[in-house]
């Protein structure tokens, strides 16, 4: 028993032996691994606070970016209806120049603007003068036209009666004679 013993602690012996400069050199890899890890962490917070700080600079100048993109739009869309209204107004600058100057005659009796809308004044403060005497002429007969109509209702009415009346008159007449008969 002893000699098995003896064995046993021999073997033992030797795979400690033999694991002994492993076992120090994976010693030696763990402490590295430990600094490692220590200079790893300290970089990674480093990286991401670095990280968060950018992110945040670039929400801020994607938010300034998208302002001054809007101001640029509005202001653009502003220069093209200045210079469309610039464009409008020279050409009616132009065309008043000309009809001062007589050169800008329109239509068939090759008159100017202003004599154009002054002869359609004209024809409207005629037509509003006519009918305004019409409206006058209707006011002053309404009474005799009210009381004409009334008088021709009465006659209808009158004219009615009678008719029935005759009617009347006509069959009894019919009914008399046929009784008689």
């Amino acid at each position: 028993i002893s000699k098995t013993v003896q064995e046993i602690n021999n073997t033992i012996k030797e795979k400690k032996a033999k694991l002994a400069p492993l076992i120090k050199e994976l010693r030696q890899v763990r402490s590295d691994f430990s600094l490692l890890e220590t200079e790893y962490n300290e970089k990674k917070a480093i990286y991401e606070n670095t990280a968060v700080g950018l992110d945040a600079e670039r929400d801020k100048l994607n938010t300034e970016v998208a302002a001054v993109s809007e101001e640029c739009r509005r202001e653009e869309s502003r220069f093209h209806y200045l210079h469309a209204m610039i464009a409008s107004t020279r050409i009616l600058l132009d065309r008043a120049a000309k009809e001062d100057a007589g050169k800008n005659k329109i239509g068939d009796a090759n008159q100017s603007y202003r004599e154009l809308y002054q002869s359609r004044v004209q024809q409207q403060e005629n037509l509003s003068k006519t009918l305004r005497e019409r409206q006058k002429m209707v006011k002053e007969s309404h009474e005799g036209n009210v009381e004409q109509a009334n008088m021709f209702r009465d006659l209808r009415r009158i004219l009615g009666a009678k008719l029935a009346a005759l009617k009347k008159e006509l069959e009894e007449d019919g009914t008399d004679t046929g009784a008689t008969g």
